[in-house]
């Protein structure tokens, strides 16, 4: 049943006389005559009984009460004069029962209890007869207007409680009268206020934080939504905690913070991307505003190329990946920038040893338009300077990221935004080689509150991502240039069915433009040039995502995504002969297809799942799989990715990759919610793997696919995290097993890789542990450690040497990654003072003094090898980072409406 409404005139003793004639009129057709000369409202049940004609009678001047009463005569129907301008008509039967007794009791202890200045929902005029209400309602922060996400909300009487989904809004349905309106939050201050509801309307709470130190945003949600939540292995950190990890050279990093969780590590200090679960970096769909990263990093991997001061959310899926999301087998990392603040400007940044950051946002029009924009730019090459290494004096390095976001309101329930990334690195070593690389991305997007219940958001983007390596050491300068442009669009719907159901609906698409490996060699005056195309390509989805609960003890995730792929001309393809290796002396032919022609074209199914049973109030255990598919592969056989790598798209020979994802995770709560524990095993299945051929060469090579050769791979492991958000100190120690194997069976010797035995992946690494710890010492100033173990990553090395005769000295290796570099280990420390901290000042300031490596460990990034005459082979490690590095951080923000 819909919910119904009427209005109500002012309250008094006067009593309404009209004048009318019912000459050949229906009882309708007199009631609409008396409402509009008297402005008398009728609210009525029963249209057909007052569809019959009158007797003609004629009213002069007479009481409204008396006119009814004669209408209404021998029709079944009776009536309740409720307020002088007010009549409610309906059934005998029904108005001689308790039907309006409540409302009335409720209407009145309404307007009596004024004890506190509450919340107003709704009004006197539009009060429900149902006796509920629907409310809307948004939650942000305090000081700058932004969503947050996964906050408690609870009315007093009422058994549903519901969540702030990702823009801050939630929807419940609460009985009219006075309530008590209680919000929750692990790191804002938890909220109660009275509430007076009348009828359907909106609610904007405010919240600020508990701490005293500089305002930042809670990304994740209270303990308890995470423990019933249906998705599995959903990891969430907040901005603030990520801000308070010991950084290097002061440079706070999102993607350094997530490598603290369990189940997520990475290759070394410079190593670009990281691991989750023992998949490949290139399996993490890495977005920001929706626009998919290849390279995260500044340096070589040293710094994030996100930053944190622009950021209003980070979630990593490594469980259960919803639907909306596809195209990586691994996991999904979705950042969304902090929305412009539409009431007041405010100017906000940090200088740091190697790199400091402006930030400017504020409405253009208040409560309509509004900008946010910033940018980081390094000047780190004074640092290299101090360094004892005669090379690093001489090296060079530096980077700068820019972030621009507008967003328009067009009113209560339709918004567009555009948003815009760049970047730009450069690092030259010691004059002898050079890289460089730049993205820039352009987010177009729209929501519109159709219903609701019903969200329509609509993306179209564009992204450019170029490389270049420069070799300065030969006599002919080699400079080699690759990228990869892309165009997507994605539509969802997202339907509210009810309190306890969250469906998604919708599609997206990509056009995948590679760039062509350009490679130019220069000397003196003469130039040749080298070009070698790349397969291009479209992906598109369909999906359908549905979230809800069954009772009080089950939630459910249930998703399912079609993918559909085609690789497209203009390309040459080359042939090989059918059922032998891929071989430039098998090749046949080559085969040209034209611009937008259909070369290869894939499709498949990815069911999803994921199921919560709350055992009890503080534990639940969690079932997770996932069927996911990628279409696009990183072509490296480096241990870290480099910017020339290369992106290969699926086409004739290379065929996409396959996973299959299970988890199983228990989850308790202990002492009310303030200690979080849980234990996750998973296993993948994984197939289509890219390997190589020793010895490959994978640039500059136009039949690249005689090197490439699918293997099949699988990773298991657990995963064990506690962590106590709550209270003084807090922190959190996560550790996870792991291992990542790869398996060859080729049919081809040189398809074969360690007798087709399992092998360990370049970045198998059994032991990682995070222990990181974070005290409040006073109001305004804060101790932060972190520590980090892990194993060594494997390696591939030569392991004896031998002579043969005249022909010189030959190596012979180690079984693929049968070895492994020393084991890792580090700590970080931080202290901090802040300035203005308290929620109301405008100004605010913070200093942060860090040092990172404290201990000085000279942790190696690689082993290598080296003889000399009449010695033995000798190893030596590589440290990058091999000393303690201490920083000086300031952080400000100023504010003015």
């Amino acid at each position: 049943m819909g919910y119904q409404h009427f209005l109500f005139g002012q309250a008094g003793t006067l009593k309404i006389r009209v004048s009318v004639q019912t000459n050949n009129k229906t009882i309708t057709q007199v009631l609409a005559e008396i409402s509009k000369n008297y402005r008398v409202k009728f609210y009525n049940q029963d249209t057909q009984q007052l569809n019959r004609v009158c007797l003609p009678w004629t009213f002069t001047n007479e009481l409204v009460a008396d006119v009814l009463s004669k209408l209404l005569k021998e029709s079944g129907l009776s009536f309740l004069e409720y307020e002088p301008y007010l009549y409610i008509i309906s059934g005998t039967d029904k108005l001689n029962t308790e039907l309006f007794s409540e409302y009335f009791k409720k209407k009145s202890a309404i307007e009596t209890n004024m004890d506190d200045i509450p919340i107003v929902v709704g009004s006197l005029a539009t009060i429900q007869r149902s006796g509920v209400a629907h409310i809307t309602g948004r939650v942000t922060d305090g000081v700058t207007d932004t969503s947050i996400r996964g906050v408690v909300i609870k009315i007093s009487g009422v058994d549903t409680i519901v969540y702030s989904d990702q823009g801050g809004v939630f929807e419940i349905h609460v009985p009219i009268g006075i309530h008590t309106l209680m919000v929750e939050s692990d790191l804002y201050q938890n909220v109660q206020l009275p509430i007076k509801v009348y009828s359907d309307g909106i609610v904007d709470i405010k919240l600020f934080e508990n701490s005293l130190s500089l305002p930042e945003l809670v990304v994740g949600g209270s303990a308890q939504r995470r423990l019933a939540q249906a998705q599995a292995g959903v990891a969430e950190l907040s901005i603030k905690e990520i801000k308070r990890l010991p950084s290097l050279m002061g440079e706070t990093d999102v993607l350094k913070a997530l490598l603290t969780l369990p189940g997520v590590s990475n290759t070394g200090e410079v190593g670009s991307g990281y691991n989750v679960r023992g998949g490949n970096i290139d399996q993490n769909l890495i977005l920001q505003e929706g626009a998919f990263h290849l390279n995260p990093s500044h340096v070589l991997g040293l710094f994030s190329a996100f930053n944190p001061d622009a950021i209003k959310s980070v979630t990593l899926y490594k469980g259960y990946i919803p639907a909306q999301y596809g195209g990586r087998t691994s996991s999904v990392l979705d950042i969304k920038l902090k929305d412009p603040n539409f009431e007041q400007w405010s100017v906000f940044g940090g200088v740091g040893p190697i790199s400091s950051k402006i930030f400017i946002e504020g409405p253009l029009k208040k409560n309509r338009t509004s900008l946010f924009v910033g940018s980081r730019f390094t000047y780190s090459d004074w640092v290299l300077k101090l360094v004892r290494d005669p090379n690093l004096k001489s090296s060079r390095a530096g980077f700068y990221d820019f972030n621009f976001k507008i967003a328009h309101r067009f009113n209560s329930k339709s918004s567009i935004q555009f948003s815009s990334y760049a970047s730009k690195d450069d690092f030259n070593y010691a004059k002898e080689f050079g890289y460089g690389w730049q993205t820039q991305s352009h987010v177009l997007s729209y929501t519109n509150q159709l219903k609701p219940n019903l969200l329509l958001t609509a993306n179209v983007l564009y992204s450019d991502s170029r490389n270049d390596f420069e070799d300065q050491t030969a006599i002919v300068r080699n400079v080699l240039e690759n990228g990869l442009v892309y165009y997507k669009t994605k539509w969802n719907l997202s339907w509210q069915a009810s309190e306890k159901q969250t469906v998604n609906i919708g599609l997206d698409g990509i056009r995948y433009l590679p760039e062509p490996q350009n490679f130019r060699a220069t000397f003196e005056q003469n130039i040749t040039e080298e070009k070698i195309e790349q397969s291009r390509g479209d992906e598109a989805a369909i999906y359908i995502n549905d979230e809800f609960s069954i009772g009080k003890k089950f939630n459910l995730a249930i998703g399912f995504r079609f993918n559909m792929y085609r690789n497209i001309g203009a390309e040459q393809v080359n042939q090989y002969l059918p059922g032998m290796a891929r071989t430039k002396e098998n090749l046949i032919q080559t085969v040209t297809y034209a611009k937008g022609e259909t070369i290869k074209s894939y499709q498949g199914a990815e069911p999803r799942l994921s199921v919560a049973y709350v055992l009890t109030s503080n534990k639940s255990i969690k079932l997770a799989y996932n069927r996911l598919t990628q279409f696009i592969h990183l072509v490296s056989n480096t241990a870290a990715a480099t910017p020339v790598d290369l992106w290969q798209l699926s086409n004739t020979h290379v065929q996409p990759q396959l996973a299959d994802n299970l988890s199983l995770g228990y989850f308790n709560n202990l002492n009310n919610n303030e200690w979080e524990t849980s234990l996750e095993v998973y296993f993948k299945q994984l197939d289509r793997l890219l390997e190589y051929k020793d010895f490959a060469k994978l640039l500059r090579n136009p039949s690249i696919e005689t090197e490439l050769f699918p293997v099949k791979g699988k990773s298991y492991g657990a995963e064990f995290s506690i962590k106590r958000s709550k209270n003084n100190p807090t922190g959190y120690i996560s550790y996870t097993w792991s291992r990542s194997l790869r398996k060859s069976p080729g049919l081809f010797p040189d398809e074969i890789i360690n007798n087709g035995n399992w092998y360990a992946s370049n970045f198998d690494k059994p032991h990682n542990l995070n222990v990181v710890f974070d005290v409040q010492i006073r109001k305004t100033m804060f101790l932060s450690a972190n520590f980090v173990y892990a194993s060594g990553r494997p390696q591939t090395a030569p392991i004896a040497d031998f002579y043969l005769g005249d022909g010189g000295v030959f190596l012979n290796y180690s079984q693929r990654n049968s070895l492994r570099i020393p084991d890792y280990h580090r700590l970080d420390v931080s202290f901090t003072v802040t300035r203005g901290a308290i929620r109301t000042s405008k100004n605010k300031g913070s200093l942060t003094l860090a040092v990172y490596n404290l201990y000085a460990r000279k942790n190696a990034f690689s082993v290598f090898y080296r003889r000399t005459p009449n010695h033995p082979l000798v190893g030596y490690k590589l440290a990058v980072l091999g000393a303690a590095l201490p920083s000086l951080t300031y952080n400000f923000q100023f504010s003015r409406k």
